[in-house]
């Protein structure tokens, strides 16, 4: 019996620790008010909270059969420095034609960067390179890497985009558009 009394004592402690732990009930913050930059601040009697400031990069949720699915419009994912999730947005779909190849792609991309849409820039690329990946491979070719010109081209492309160089990743992408019909095999 006093085994059992020290047992539902320690749950009951447990408990009010937990509930103590956490603190009184948050308030909302005030809106910002007009003209002002910087983040909204409110205080109670033993808390402070502090409202983020909202972020450009900060990734829209947008309703997709199942659940909600994260959603930008800006490139990520790419490189580490603006990698900010394991699981990358949904990114723009560029709209070409069904069937649509490399090079319509790669317009789409060239169009994107120069108009600032770095999401749809991204996907762009990513697709043209899909596309250029795409045929009869053998097991053993699986294996090992595209180093072909048009594919490394895409690859510096998305690099330089994820780095924010845009005038770069806008010159790879004229580069590699430039190859069509060079020998390049595309």
């Amino acid at each position: 019996m006093h085994k059992k009394l020290l047992t539902s004592a320690a749950v009951l402690a447990l408990m009010a620790g937990g509930a103590y732990a956490q603190g009184p009930p948050m308030t909302e913050p005030p809106a910002p008010q007009a003209g002002g930059d910087a983040a909204a601040t409110t205080t109670s009697p033993q808390l402070q909270v502090v409202a983020p400031r909202p972020t450009a990069r900060a990734p829209q949720h947008r309703y997709a059969g199942r659940g909600y699915q994260r959603f930008s419009t800006e490139a990520s994912n790419i490189v580490p420095s603006d990698t900010y999730s394991v699981i990358a947005p949904q990114l723009p779909v560029p709209d070409v034609a069904e069937g649509a190849g490399a090079t319509q792609f790669l317009n789409v991309a060239q169009d994107a960067l120069q108009n600032r849409r770095t999401g749809l820039a991204q996907e762009s690329m990513e697709r043209a390179a899909t596309r250029l990946l795409g045929g009869e491979t053998t097991q053993a070719a699986a294996d090992l890497p595209d180093l072909s010109p048009p594919i490394s081209g895409i690859y510096w492309a998305r690099q330089a985009l994820g780095h924010g160089d845009l005038n770069k990743a806008e010159r790879l992408v004229a580069e590699v558009q430039s190859m069509n019909g060079q020998g390049t095999g595309w």
